[in-house]
């Protein structure tokens, strides 16, 4: 019994020590893809922190099979905020009509996109949830757990012109969480979403997908070697 306890307490005080480190060194920052199939001059990967009102609503914006984006609501239903990237940090007004069955979305007064929902609504509370268009243009919103997460990330978009040959990681942003000392993984409420981050040391980070692709779709995934922007 008290070699269990002793071993207990060890096991505790290692998590608490890992779980207490800063690693804000590693945000605002450009990484880039040293290996795998990606360009390097072209993508980028940035850690950021997370800082949000307490008591907002997180939401995983999936569009197509290409991206993701992080957004979110506060108390004000009519308004969705996304996650701060590369360019901007973007305010929408959203308003729903028809049962909300139709998804009005205006940015900066201006009409941003008018999408009908695809099946049945998921959720009388959260009407944001659930498909919304038609492939191969849908998008879909799922509700995503930010508990414990320090940091988010975005995987920059290539360059115009400079599509991605091959690899099927999904840019975007993604919420991500802490699970042992210097290892990070994404929370994702979609299975593509599911990625690791591995710090190697202060100067290079290990990205593994932690998913497979659909049968229906043509690519490849593979981890990938990310090294500080000198």
């Amino acid at each position: 019994m008290k070699k269990f306890i002793i071993y207990f307490l060890l096991i505790s005080v290692s998590v608490s020590l890992w779980a207490q480190e800063n690693y804000d060194w590693l945000i605002d920052q450009n990484w880039i893809f040293e290996s795998g199939y990606w360009e390097p001059d072209y993508n980028r990967l940035i850690i950021r922190k997370l800082d949000i009102s307490a008591g907002s609503i997180l939401y995983q914006e999936r569009f197509a099979r290409e991206r993701f984006y992080t957004v979110y609501q506060t108390d004000e239903i009519n308004k969705l905020y996304s996650l701060k990237d590369k360019y901007t940090d973007k305010i929408y007004d959203i308003e729903f009509r028809n049962d909300s069955n139709n998804l009005y979305i205006k940015h900066d007064g201006k009409f941003y996109s008018n999408n009908k929902r695809n099946g049945k609504q998921a959720n009388l509370k959260f009407p944001l949830i659930g498909i919304w268009g038609e492939r191969p243009y849908e998008t879909e919103y799922r509700m995503v757990d930010h508990a414990n997460c320090l940091y988010y990330i975005e995987i920059t978009e290539p360059q115009i012109g400079r599509g991605l040959p091959g690899n099927k990681i999904r840019m975007g942003t993604y919420l991500i969480k802490q699970v042992k000392k210097n290892v990070f993984e994404t929370v994702s409420s979609f299975s593509d979403g599911l990625l690791r981050l591995e710090i190697i040391n202060n100067n290079k980070i290990l990205l593994t997908p932690l998913f497979n692709l659909p049968s229906d779709e043509n690519g490849r995934i593979g981890p990938m070697s990310i090294v500080l922007e000198q």
